[in-house]
């Protein structure tokens, strides 16, 4: 497997800490009825592999909610496992059926369940997110200013990819700043030097 040879890639001060590693749900009934070709705990594993080797890991996901035959334990499972691995970051999806899929010949679950699903884990979503952060708060640490901010500022990655906002900085600087703020998307800092 390619693991243990992605571990040591990390290793790298060019790689941001970031790991995108999709579940799509809590549930392994309903991994196999995806087809995903693995299972919760191997998930759990891989999350636990990273974390071990490196402690400051942004973890994003993916789930989706709503998938045929996905009933109330099922979607239980799915918030357990988000509250347990506490991701960063969840790309939430509404189940969509696919034209040509077994799933789209399921009987499927209604748009109003789905709704209530999303926004139930939506908040919690947002509630470890936002408390994450707020770990950050009074730390100084440095960034890679990568973009303007939609709302003002600019935007920085950490080392481990989590976005902070930061004023007087421009697109290619290396800031050191002071956290000064915490959403639950993102950080804000206080310029304390740049070079560009």
């Amino acid at each position: 497997k390619i693991l243990p040879d992605l571990l040591k890639a990390f290793e790298s001060e060019k790689i941001y800490k970031f790991l995108h590693l999709p579940v799509q749900s809590g549930n392994d009934s309903i991994l196999r009825e995806m087809r995903r070709g693995y299972t919760v705990e191997d998930f759990k594993k891989i999350v636990e592999s990273f974390e071990e080797r490196y402690p400051d890991l942004y973890l994003a996901t993916d789930v989706i909610v709503g998938f045929p035959e996905e009933d109330e334990k099922a979607f239980k499972d799915s918030c357990d496992l988000i509250e347990e691995v506490k991701p960063d970051k969840v790309n939430l999806t509404r189940f969509t059926p696919m034209p040509g899929t077994d799933a789209k010949e399921m009987e499927q679950i209604r748009s109003e369940e789905k709704k209530r699903r999303s926004r139930k884990m939506t908040d919690i979503v947002q509630e470890i997110s936002y408390d994450k952060n707020l770990n950050y708060l009074g730390t100084v640490t440095e960034g890679l200013v990568v973009k303007e901010g939609r709302k003002g500022g600019y935007v920085a990655r950490l080392p481990n990819y989590k976005p902070l906002i930061v004023e007087d900085a421009n697109p290619g600087d290396f800031v050191r700043v002071k956290v000064t703020g915490a959403e639950p998307t993102y950080l804000r800092g206080e310029l304390l030097k740049k070079r560009g």
